[in-house]
């Protein structure tokens, strides 16, 4: 199962008898939507993990990108949750902040299980965070919708990896470290899923903007797709 909507479906399947399943069909159809409109990276991505996982350093130096990327994560979440939320709201989004915590060091660890064939330099990237957090106008919601469908790229990309993981036979504390991450993945989706069903069903305008913010970060997937391809 390497395609973003089989990968997808299997989350949805899990939360059956939840809020999700008993909600109107606003959400589910506008993922729907979402999937069929986008391009669908994982088919592309799942060979190039794959060859990763045979080259450990070029995984590691990928690992230690995602411990970066986790920590700026943190530290946005953080924020919101912090200047700009509600005290139920509030705890759920410090828990997810936390849990980016772990996840950034959990993924050093990994970078660090073999030698890294290069270090990529994401001071830009923290740049562009910071200045996000110093211009965050307390959106909330649509902060918590951006998160959901950027966690929901996440949980494919996670499950590519556990894919690769196992296809090269890779120790059992890698895949059970990353089956850790994707576990946290899969909660925030679900924690953050009945605050994106109230956006979508307050306005069809929120609609064509899930589709589209969906859309962006299919083409941001397939552009990490070519970053990573041009190096094996």
């Amino acid at each position: 199962m390497n395609n973003v909507n089989g990968i997808l479906m299997e989350w949805q399947r899990s939360v059956v008898g939840s809020t999700f399943s008993q909600s109107p069909n606003t959400y589910r159809s506008t993922l729907q939507k979402a999937i069929g409109d986008a391009e669908d990276w994982a088919p592309l991505m799942a060979p190039v993990v794959r060859r990763y996982f045979e080259r450990p350093g070029l995984i590691a130096s990928e690992f230690f990108r995602h411990s970066v990327t986790e920590g700026i994560g943190a530290k946005t979440i953080l924020h919101v949750a912090d200047n700009f939320a509600g005290p139920g709201l509030q705890s759920q989004m410090r828990r997810h902040a936390q849990d980016e915590l772990r996840h950034s060091k959990l993924f050093m660890a990994l970078s660090r299980y073999h030698e890294r064939e290069y270090t990529e330099n994401l001071e830009p990237a923290v740049a562009e965070n910071d200045q996000f957090i110093e211009h965050f106008s307390g959106e909330v919601e649509w902060f918590l919708c951006d998160t959901h469908i950027a966690e929901l790229r996440n949980v494919v990309m996670l499950t590519l990896y556990m894919e690769g993981a196992k296809a090269t036979n890779a120790s059992s504390w890698v895949i059970k470290t990353l089956s850790k991450v994707l576990s946290d993945e899969r909660r925030h989706v679900t924690y953050t899923l009945p605050y994106v069903m109230n956006l979508l069903d307050a306005d069809s305008a929120n609609v064509a903007e899930f589709i589209s913010t969906f859309k962006h970060y299919a083409i941001l997937s397939r552009g990490d797709v070519e970053r990573l391809a041009a190096l094996v």
